[in-house]
């Protein structure tokens, strides 16, 4: 079911919409969502960093208070500057449809990161 104009969609239609924009299509119809679903994407995409950071931390990693206050400054800041270019129809649409590609992003970016279990030459492959 898609929402039609006027209408507000949730977090299929976000998800469509980013995975839209990674292959560089265009959308016809935009789906308008509410400030729920943008926090919803805010904090998906916050769990998601703290996991890789935690996933590429190294052998023993501790938690740190500092780094959580890092990321949700960072995270303000991204939508922050963001907002400023999106008209406000559609800013919270936008800024999930972010949030959403951000989570890709970040998650294909680590998996290129993080050793397999095949060896391949670089850093991950040690002498003994």
């Amino acid at each position: 079911m898609t929402a039609g104009p006027g209408e507000t969609g949730g977090v299929w239609s976000v998800l469509k919409l980013a995975a839209r924009a990674a292959v560089w299509r265009p959308t016809r119809e935009l789906p308008l969502v509410e400030l729920p679903t943008l926090l919803g994407w805010v904090i998906a995409l916050a769990l998601v960093r703290v996991a890789l950071q935690y996933l590429t931390a190294g052998p023993s990693p501790t938690f740190n208070l500092y780094g959580v206050n890092a990321l949700m400054a960072w995270l303000a800041c991204e939508l922050a500057i963001a907002a400023l270019f999106v008209r406000p129809v559609g800013r919270a649409t936008a800024l999930s449809a972010m949030c959403a590609l951000s989570i890709m992003a970040d998650v294909v970016a680590a998996s290129i990161k993080l050793p397999s279990g095949c060896p391949r030459p670089g850093p991950w492959r040690t002498p003994f």
